[in-house]
């Protein structure tokens, strides 16, 4: 782990490519999904400018976790970053909505929600373990 702000720009890169790829992986499967026409496919109506102001909040946690330095929290962040940007992406592809197509206890998901669930709990328990490194270096002191 490097000081807070220091070689933050390599940190960004990651997060940010983790981001384009995860985004990329789920507006590929929506349109493989829709373009197949399968039945199980639903869309969620959201109209596009109700997700737009959320495309700042998912650059600031972009910025905001790279400048600590640690790149599984780089990982985890661009793995939940590119699940936002896929369905705020989504908003804007298909006027019907945001498909849903992957069947999870009697509902539907997307690639996107599922990313964004998979980065949230890497980020939690990323954070916990560098929590517990913190705590134990203080300790050692």
């Amino acid at each position: 782990m490097t000081q807070l702000g220091v070689r933050w720009r390599p940190h960004l890169a990651l997060a940010t490519g983790v981001a384009a790829l995860a985004c990329a992986l789920d507006l590929a499967s929506k349109w493989a999904v829709t373009s197949a026409a399968f039945e199980t496919v639903r869309f969620n109506p959201r109209p596009p400018g109700q997700l737009a102001p959320f495309v700042a909040v998912v650059a600031l946690l972009l910025v905001a976790t790279s400048l600590a330095g640690s790149t599984p929290l780089d990982l985890a962040a661009g793995v939940l970053a590119g699940g936002a940007f896929g369905n705020i992406a989504s908003a804007f592809a298909w006027r019907r909505g945001i498909p849903d197509f992957i069947p999870a206890h009697g509902v539907l998901l997307n690639g996107a929600d599922l990313a964004m669930a998979l980065g949230i709990g890497g980020l939690v328990v990323v954070s916990l373990l560098l929590a517990g490194r913190e705590a134990a270096a203080r300790a050692a002191r």
